[in-house]
């Protein structure tokens, strides 16, 4: 779900998922400890999807710049990551249900 729709309210796929946002925000952070999940949860309670190949992406731009501010990196951000919601596989999306499932029990 979070890899689907990229930028998602907590709240709103905590509600989906019959949990507390608090709740949800924990097994969030356990996909991300545990490696499968990578993200940035923002101060407006929104959890945005980062993908390995964008996280790559920011990494070779900041290796090839070399020193960079956070403010610039920001400005930039959009040219790494992109927001729109991507069609994923329906088994992508079931595993992902599976493992924050798993969590849970």
């Amino acid at each position: 779900m979070l890899k689907n729709h990229k930028c998602i309210p907590l709240e709103d796929i905590a509600a989906e998922f019959k949990l507390r946002t608090q709740d949800y925000i924990n097994r969030i952070t356990s996909l991300e400890n545990m490696g499968r999940l990578s993200g940035v949860m923002d101060d407006r309670g929104k959890y945005i999807y980062i993908s390995l190949e964008e996280m790559k992406a920011v990494a070779d731009y900041i290796k090839h710049k070399g020193r960079v501010s956070i403010s610039h990196l920001a400005s930039k951000s959009n040219q790494f990551i992109d927001l729109e919601s991507k069609a994923q596989l329906v088994e992508d999306i079931s595993s992902i249900t599976e493992i924050i499932d798993s969590l849970w029990s």
